[in-house]
């Protein structure tokens, strides 16, 4: 009897760990498997980077070299275009079994709070989720490999934007709850701005959790910024009187700023009175928006409308900067 319900009890368990299904991530995934996908992630970086067809092959399933050119095609681009190089951190890594093919599976991130979706193709599945950084613009490489009877393979990539400046959606929502928090209003409304920049610029299998609260939360924040703000805004103390005619940031390869656009009356040949007349314009600004933190390298942008002699406007531009550094 008790022989019995050993062997039932065995039974049920050998069952249920054969329908069971299980994600390992990151450490918890075998050494030498993440080593092996490294090296396989590796080359195809080099394949892309290089179009070269014969690695394609060597590391792709057969579906994958079918639609060789569909999969690759945004990837090659972006190479093309400047946009990538070969270097990469790997953002998370998942090892994926099933009791049986073709599922579709949702992979939730606790600490990041993302979700990411894909279809398994096959039992064992290995999602490789990598980050490539240039310039001021960050992308997500997802790798989804196949375990087939010819070891990992390749069977779909993805490519999308991913944020920037080393910094997700979820990373510039978290600043500007801090920035609303400490009073802040502007930085506030900036960094929840380019959250959503970056949540409508991605097409990923990659879903921020709160994609919905970002978007609601910066349109609160803007509506909060045209209630207390209207432009153009004259700095009447100023002899020449400028007009502040815009508040924004500046996403640049070094790093993000304010950026403050005022039109004067001086033409922008007179670089002597450009010059006192601006001195003047970064102590105002200061009282005029207490909620932005000045502490910190600011971008002017000037603008000088005149007219010419055939009655027409002509509009000239230039920048200034305010580096705190210096």
């Amino acid at each position: 009897m008790k022989i019995r319900i050993l062997l039932l009890v065995s039974f049920m368990a050998l069952l249920q760990s054969c329908n069971s299904e299980t994600i390992k991530a990151n450490k918890n995934i075998s050494e030498k498997l993440r080593e092996t996908i490294k090296s396989k992630n590796d080359s195809l970086l080099v394949a892309m980077q290089t179009s070269n067809l014969k690695i394609y092959k060597a590391l792709g399933t057969e579906k994958f070299i079918k639609h060789l050119q569909a999969e690759t095609r945004n990837v090659v681009w972006l190479y093309r275009e400047g946009y990538l190089n070969n270097e990469y951190t790997i953002y998370d890594e998942y090892e994926i079994k099933l009791p049986k093919a073709f599922k579709y599976i949702e992979i939730p991130s606790e600490e990041k709070k993302y979700t990411f979706k894909y279809l398994s193709e096959e039992k064992e599945t290995y999602v490789s989720l990598l980050k490539t950084s240039l310039y001021q613009n960050d992308y997500l490489l997802a790798v989804v490999y196949n375990l087939t009877d010819k070891g990992w393979k390749i069977n779909d990539i993805e490519v999308s934007m991913f944020g920037h400046l080393n910094k997700t959606a979820k990373e510039y929502y978290d600043m500007a709850k801090k920035a609303d928090e400490k009073g802040m209003l502007i930085d506030a409304f900036q960094y929840a701005n380019v959250a959503v920049v970056s949540i409508d610029q991605a097409e990923s299998m990659l879903k921020f959790d709160e994609e919905k609260s970002i978007k609601l939360y910066r349109d609160k924040l803007n509506g909060k910024l045209e209630n207390k703000y209207k432009f153009p805004a004259p700095i009447e103390d100023i002899r020449s009187q400028p007009e502040v005619i815009a508040v924004e940031y500046a996403l640049t390869k070094e790093g993000l700023f304010p950026q403050i656009t005022y039109r004067t009356t001086i033409p922008l040949k007179d670089s002597t009175r450009v010059v006192d007349e601006f001195n003047f314009v970064k102590v105002r600004v200061k009282d005029m928006y207490p909620d932005m933190d000045f502490n910190r390298k600011i971008l002017y942008n000037v603008e000088s409308v005149t007219s010419s002699r055939r009655g027409s406007d002509y509009k000239d531009t230039m920048q200034l900067i305010d580096d705190k550094k210096k």
